[in-house]
């Protein structure tokens, strides 16, 4: 054996002996992840058990220390991403409802944030997605906020009228180029939506007269005859009891007549 084949099967040994250790961890991690469902089960913890904001803040917290390293951030994101879904799956079950208006991408995105081996349905109609958000707890539902097609009475603005409301969560991908100026595809799930320190929060605001000179639209639609509705995307966090929420709708003035928090999702992470 040369010198190079001999420091190459060295290389590749100690490469197996980390492999061994990381699956060991893995399985030290699986059984952590069982105990919390566990105890979440014992205490009557029911519902989705996604945690939108220790998945964002641990996916941040993995991609400032990996910086230095030469794996691409999605490539951690993505590793990250499928233990995430895994654990969840584990713990609840886990279902996915993709609007899908004839191209792939929502699929493809929704697979690589939660994981291939998700169960997932395609759906064409936004409304069969927010009827399957209503009723059942451990199901995602990930859409286009913009590209749904409908002029007519859109998803964020129905969305407010469900009974059991699903939020915002995440968006989709969360490695994003900064170069890219499109808006992100959107998971939306009956879960619980706690302020990060670096959100975007997205608002449906219905107007009874002419709408107001304001930033930050996606979408609008009108309603009757001299109505309208936008849908608002916001930096920051605008929950309904939250201080910036009753600014936001002093600031949208008279003509205001409802305003609803559909959720908000920690800021994607740039690259150049």
């Amino acid at each position: 054996m040369s010198d190079l084949q001999s420091k190459l099967s060295n290389l590749r040994e100690h490469i197996d002996s980390v492999d061994e250790r990381l699956l060991e961890l893995l399985r030290e991690r699986a059984a952590l992840v069982k105990q919390v469902g566990e105890t979440k089960q014992e205490n009557g913890i029911t519902g989705s058990y996604i945690n939108p904001k220790r998945e964002a803040l641990m996916l941040k917290r993995l991609l400032e220390k990996m910086q230095e390293t030469p794996y691409p951030p999605e490539a951690i994101v993505s590793l990250w991403r499928t233990l995430i879904g895994a654990s969840t799956a584990m713990e609840s079950p886990l279902r996915l409802a993709i609007h899908q208006q004839g191209s792939l991408v929502p699929y493809m995105l929704a697979r690589e944030y939660f994981g291939s081996f998700i169960p997932a349905t395609m759906l064409t109609d936004s409304d069969d997605l927010l009827a399957a958000l209503e009723d059942d707890p451990h199901i995602v539902g990930v859409l286009n906020p913009t590209g749904s097609g409908e002029v007519k009475n859109p998803w964020w603005l129905r969305m407010c009228q469900l009974e059991k409301t699903p939020y915002i969560f995440a968006c989709l991908p969360f490695v994003q180029k900064t170069s890219v100026q499109s808006v992100p595809f959107l998971a939306i799930a009956q879960v619980n939506v706690e302020e990060t320190g670096d959100d975007i929060s997205y608002i449906t605001a219905i107007f009874s007269g002419e709408m107001p000179a304001i930033g930050n639209i996606i979408a609008t639609c009108n309603i009757g005859e001299a109505g309208s509705a936008a849908l608002l995307r916001i930096p920051g966090f605008f929950a309904e009891d939250s201080e910036n929420f009753a600014n936001l709708r002093h600031a949208l003035g008279d003509s205001l007549y409802e305003i609803h928090f559909l959720g908000a999702h920690a800021s994607p992470y740039l690259i150049n």
